[in-house]
């Protein structure tokens, strides 16, 4: 069966937009976002944060790491392209796959100070779908702030910066410790 497609007036504009302007694209609350193209230094953070996700969960058999671009249709009016994501590898099934519905575990976003408020808008969807780890990581400042979901529903902020020499131990995936200068080599 196809999905259903509705039309809302008043999100036209941003489609056509969108659509004329090319690129990433987000829907966040059921309005739509240009994503600008990662800047080459951010790029290669993402390039190794996955490099050293991706091994770490393959090894253990703990879940999926996906590099952008890829869409995650959190609800109707929330489809996000993170820059790297965690699925834990009980929430990934066929079904989900096909369907497209994913339920991540760690979303990763590298952000440039012209995107910080499109990125603290995905805040929200953290709370609203129980995504447990969203990191934002600052290339150029050279941090991660990551903010993590407690047991309560509120989201918790901690920020690491490499001329700290600070490591991050993950909870997703669980067990994982990265020092912040491999990130931002």
């Amino acid at each position: 069966m196809a999905p259903q497609i509705s039309w809302d007036p008043r999100v036209g504009t941003d489609v056509i937009r969108i659509l004329y302007t090319g690129g990433r694209h987000e829907r966040i609350g059921g309005r739509y976002y240009l994503v600008p193209p990662m800047d080459p230094s951010a790029r290669q953070v993402v390039r190794n944060l996955y490099a050293i996700l991706r091994p770490f969960a393959h090894a253990r058999g703990l879940g999926q790491v996906y590099l952008n671009p890829v869409d995650f249709v959190l609800g109707s009016d929330d489809v996000i392209q993170p820059d790297l994501v965690f699925i834990r590898t009980e929430h990934v099934s066929t079904e989900r796959l096909r369907l497209r519905a994913w339920a991540p575990d760690l979303i990763i976003k590298a952000i440039m100070p012209q995107e910080r408020d499109l990125a603290l808008a995905k805040v929200r969807l953290c709370e609203t779908y129980l995504i447990p780890d969203y990191w934002l990581v600052d290339p150029v400042q050279q941090q991660i702030e990551v903010l993590r979901l407690t047991s309560s529903g509120n989201l918790e902020s901690t920020t690491l910066r490499r001329h700290l020499n600070d490591t991050l131990v993950c909870s997703q995936p669980q067990g994982l410790q990265i020092p912040l200068a491999e990130v931002f080599d």
